[in-house]
């Protein structure tokens, strides 16, 4: 597919899509926790999902447990531990890049 070119959406799907949106907007602009809240959610998953794509034998929870708390568990290698760690903190430079675009 070229540049130019758009990708094709089912019209159901598309106005499926529309509707949730709105219902999302309708609780606009979201509590400053609550987006935190999220972001912090997104960052455990997306860590977890992509560590384990790569044999990254870690749980969701003990994903979180390293994140949020630098607990470990046992029965995991330093590697696990340490990609985990790196993972999340790459994503937080990604946020904070984006974020930088976003206050000029």
């Amino acid at each position: 597919m070229s540049r130019q070119q758009k990708p094709i959406m089912d019209a159901r799907m598309a106005a499926r899509l529309q509707q949730k949106k709105a219902i999302v907007d309708g609780y606009r602009p979201l509590p400053a926790g609550t987006v935190a809240r999220l972001n912090e959610d997104l960052k455990i998953m997306l860590t977890h999902h992509s560590t384990a794509i790569g044999g990254n034998t870690l749980t969701l929870n003990e994903t979180a447990m390293v994140i949020e708390y630098g607990m470990t568990v046992g029965g995991h290698s330093l590697r696990e531990y340490k990609e985990t760690e790196n993972h999340a903190r790459a994503y937080e430079n990604v946020v904070s890049l984006v974020a930088g675009l976003f206050q000029r």
